[in-house]
C-alpha cells in the first residue's frame, strides 16, 4: 500500500497517544463546516458547545489557509500536500498501467474473434 495513505493518519494517532499518555484527554469531533446545519445529532465532549466547536473549526481552517499561502514549509499541512501529490502520481501511473493491460488483453481477444 502506498505510504501516502497512512502517513498523516499515523502521525495523528501518534500525537494523540502521546497526549493521552501525558493524561491529556483528546477526542475528535466532527463539526459541519462554515455554518452548515448538521444532518445528525452532534455529540460534543463535556464542556464543548457547538458554537465553540464551530469557532475552533473556523480558526483551524484559517490557520491551514495561512500555511498554504505562506508556502507551507515543514508542517503537517505541507506533508499532506506532498502526500496528495504523491497519490496523484501513483494513481496516474496505476491507471496508465491498467489501461495498457486492458489494451493488450483486448488485442489478445480480438485474435480469437478473427480466427
Amino acid at each position: 500500500m502506498p505510504s501516502f495513505r497512512w502517513g498523516p493518519v499515523q502521525r495523528i494517532r501518534t500525537a494523540i497517544t502521546r497526549l493521552r499518555s501525558s493524561n491529556i484527554d483528546v477526542s475528535l469531533t466532527w463539526v459541519p463546516s462554515h455554518g452548515k446545519a448538521a444532518r445528525v445529532p452532534l455529540d460534543f465532549p463535556a464542556g464543548l458547545t457547538e458554537d465553540r466547536a464551530r469557532l475552533l473549526n473556523e480558526r483551524a481552517d484559517a490557520a491551514a489557509g495561512r500555511a498554504l499561502a505562506s508556502g507551507l514549509g515543514d508542517s503537517p499541512v505541507a506533508d499532506y500536500v506532498r502526500s496528495v501529490a504523491e497519490a496523484t502520481v501513483w494513481s496516474t501511473s496505476a491507471l496508465s498501467h491498467a489501461l495498457a493491460v486492458q489494451e493488450r488483453y483486448l488485442a489478445f481477444l480480438s485474435g480469437f474473434a478473427a480466427a
